[in-house]
Order: structure tokens, then sequence, then C-alpha cells
């Protein structure tokens, strides 16, 4: 695994959060180079248990519409993270990761989030609190758009 150096400053998810607590967090995950066009995961498939955090490339998030045909729902970029909803729920992935641009991902397993509730609730506590406000602005987006196929 190339080694990871990370610049807190462009990764919202880590702002907020010492050196020394990102420190420990760096040390936990795990961080890996895919090149364009890799699959990460598939809509659909078997319950995922790692979120990705973006140091370096692009990700596409896919749907497929009722054709079946492949929907662009983002396009994500260097800090930004995704697949977080698998650290909380048992669920199969509700759509697909795809590389648009060779990535540099930071992984963060549940195992590894569940072992830092535990030793490191504060840390924890801010990233929560970024996973909400993410999740809160995605969600109100998501209702502008349900409301302006409506119109």
């Amino acid at each position: 695994m190339p080694e990871l150096s990370v610049e807190t400053g462009n990764i919202p998810l880590f702002e907020g959060i010492s050196n020394d607590e990102l420190n420990r967090i760096l040390k936990a995950a795990l961080v890996d180079e895919f090149p364009s066009g890799r699959v990460l995961f598939n809509e659909g498939s078997i319950v995922g248990h790692v979120m990705y955090v973006i140091i370096s490339g692009e990700v596409e998030i896919l749907r497929r519409d009722p054709a079946g045909n492949n929907v662009i729902l983002a396009t994500l970029k260097q800090g930004e993270f995704f697949g977080e909803m698998s650290l909380f729920d048992n669920q199969k992935r509700s759509a697909t990761a795809r590389v648009k641009s060779p990535a540099r991902l930071l992984m963060l397993t549940k195992t590894t989030f569940d072992k830092l509730i535990s030793s490191d609730p504060t840390v924890v506590n801010r990233l929560l609190l970024v996973f909400i406000r993410t999740l809160s602005e995605r969600l109100r987006r998501t209702n502008e758009m349900v409301a302006a196929l409506h119109k």
C-alpha cells in the first residue's frame, strides 16, 4: 500500500481534528490507488463495510434507472467521501461507485470505525457531525431534484 500523507485542509471530514487525532485515524485506515474505470462497489451488491475518502482523483456515484441504464448521481472530488452509510446500516449498497479519474482513496472499515467509537469517542463525535452535515446537504439536493421532476 502506498504511504499516506494527508493535508487536513483539503479533507473537510478531518476539519476540527487535531494532528494527533488525525494520526490515530490514519494509522487505522487503509489507502490505495485505483485506475480510471475501476468499480469499487455495485448497486445492490453485498453489504458494504467500508467508507472511502477521496485524497485525489474523482469517483462517480451511479444508479440504474428503470430501463437499466446507469445514471450519474454525482461526481465526487478530492476531500469528499462516500460509502459512509455502510458504517451504520446493514444494507446492500444503494449505488455503484466507479473511479472516473485515477484516484487515491483512504478506506475506513466498519470494524475500525467501531473500534474508534470505543477508543476515541471525541474524534468519532467530530466525524459524525461532518457526516450529519454532509448527509443533510445531500438530502436537500435530492429533495430539490425530486421537486423539480414534479413541476
